[in-house]
């Protein structure tokens, strides 16, 4: 930690920056240990998944204290998330650097971005773990394929942008064929 203290400092980061970080860091690590239920933090042991995993857990279930004297809790806002994601990219980004690690684990993490209509109103929500997976079986399933392969593969496209590439509904809807390159693996939003 102290090394990559020093690697932000010559960096340009602030202090602030430089403590934000490293708390970030230490939160992620006490996260994933207690998941992983390994006694020591190994960076190589990390995968995208786990930051993935971390990232929805931050959104649905974290809270903080947001008033000591009430002991009011809060969740953590969309632009925390990213924040924290920001500090936990630049981490792996360093240990990629120093070849601590072969590649960096949060490099595609990504929070949703969220507009305050949304978040005021209560549309957005994320599937829970079980929600998740019982789609997941289902769109998986050969019966549901055998049905229509057409439909199946379309429904199958439209729920994975959602899920893993984070896209809203009304930009799935104006997706048109031009935005996506399979040759680059890549989709223009």
């Amino acid at each position: 930690m102290e090394t990559y203290k020093s690697w932000l400092n010559k960096q340009g980061k602030s202090e602030h920056t430089i403590d934000s970080y490293l708390n970030i860091v230490q939160n992620f690590q006490s996260w994933f240990l207690s998941h992983s239920q390994d006694d020591e933090f190994k960076p190589t042991y990390v995968t995208s998944g786990d930051v993935e995993k971390w990232k929805l857990y931050l959104l649905n279930e974290a809270t903080y204290v947001s008033d000591k004297a009430k002991n009011i809790t809060k969740k953590y806002s969309v632009s925390t998330v990213r924040t924290y994601l920001k500090g936990l990219k630049s981490y792996f980004h360093f240990l990629e650097l120093t070849h601590v690690i072969p590649q960096n684990p949060a490099a595609n993490a990504h929070a949703v971005q969220v507009s305050h209509e949304q978040q005021d109103e209560g549309e957005i929500r994320w599937f829970a773990e079980g929600e998740r997976s019982r789609l997941l079986h289902f769109l998986n399933d050969p019966t549901y394929k055998n049905k229509n392969n057409w439909k199946a593969s379309r429904n199958k496209a439209i729920i994975y942008a959602g899920l893993f590439a984070g896209l809203r509904r009304s930009e799935i809807v104006h997706l048109e064929l031009d935005d996506i390159s399979f040759e680059k693996s890549s989709l223009h939003v």
